[in-house]
């Protein structure tokens, strides 16, 4: 199966930056958005992002996410998006941004069943409200290197 989820490039730079280079690097603030598509997600140049019908990416404070343990990191609140007015379509992606609007992407996941087997797209219509439940979000490193 390819990647589900992985850290975007502008992030994987900053943070090699931080750790290598001792390049500073500010936590930023977060926000959850929802993508169609996983196009440009990973290069920091997202094109699917849902707009329209009272969607909006919704903030998540450095507390909403428990602490890392075994490489992996998952939100401790739910994630609660405002109620469609209209079709929002088919949600495939969620993306963390480091802006309410454009900015940054930061790290992206494929939304899959709860076992993270599968691709589970979530169709939104006018008056359903999308929801992550917490521990729904889950971010890992991988170790790798090329010699």
């Amino acid at each position: 199966m390819a990647n589900t989820s992985g850290f975007s490039v502008y992030l994987d730079n900053k943070l090699l930056d931080l750790l290598f280079n001792g390049t500073a690097y500010t936590t930023p603030s977060k926000y959850v958005a929802l993508f169609s598509t996983d196009a440009g997600l990973s290069t920091n140049a997202p094109t699917g992002e849902l707009s329209g019908g009272g969607y909006n990416r919704v903030k998540m404070e450095d507390s909403a996410f428990n602490a890392a343990a075994s490489g992996l990191v998952t939100n401790k609140t739910e994630v609660t998006f405002p109620i469609a007015t209209e079709s929002w379509g088919t949600i495939t992606h969620v993306g963390i941004m480091d802006a309410l609007t454009d900015g940054n992407v930061l790290a992206w996941a494929t939304i899959t069943t709860p076992d993270g087997t599968q691709p589970m797209p979530k169709n939104i219509t006018t008056a359903d409200q999308f929801v992550i439940r917490a521990n729904g979000i889950k971010f890992s490193i991988r170790d790798s290197a090329d010699l």
